[in-house]
């Protein structure tokens, strides 16, 4: 008898080991997941962007965001770009547009992206430029934390081999 609750014992802690360590999913599926969420929240971000719905643009930003321009001096918190869409408006400035999305990167958690982008802003800039996005995954919401604008510059020789 003690053998056989020995046994009933040891067979109740390992059931209750195995659900504690129920394998997650894949890497593969929260990577593909995340970049499929990413690129939804991108797309509404986009449309609030250019239908001018401040409201709608400022749910996507995280608190802590820091969006900084071309210029070394254009640094800018939440509290400033929430404003983003009226102020731009009020200056009559053109809006970016999408190019080209070159890449997202998902962190293997699936909480964090990494954005490239290929943007134009004319006339005010004549060539492309990059925009890096990082977003965070925030109770199930991906937010903007970090946008950044840098000029696109040909690698001089690059091409003259």
């Amino acid at each position: 008898m003690n053998k056989v609750f020995l046994f009933f014992i040891f067979v109740v802690l390992s059931a209750c080991q195995n659900q504690q360590n129920a394998p997650a999913l894949p890497v593969k599926n929260i990577v593909e997941t995340s970049i499929a969420e990413v690129k939804t929240t991108l797309d509404a971000f986009g449309k609030a962007y250019g239908d001018n719905d401040n409201e709608a643009f400022q749910a996507f930003l995280h608190k802590d965001i820091i969006v900084y321009g071309t210029d070394p001096s254009e640094a800018w918190p939440y509290d400033v770009f929430k404003n983003h869409i009226p102020e731009t408006t009020k200056q009559n400035l053109p809006k970016l547009t999408l190019k080209n999305l070159n890449s997202i990167h998902i962190s293997n958690d699936g909480s964090t992206a990494c954005i490239i982008r290929e943007v134009e802003w004319k006339p005010i800039f004549e060539n492309s430029l990059r925009q890096t996005i990082m977003m965070e995954k925030i109770e199930g919401t991906w937010k903007v934390k970090m946008m950044s604008l840098a000029y696109l510059l040909p690698n001089k020789g690059r091409d003259e081999k």
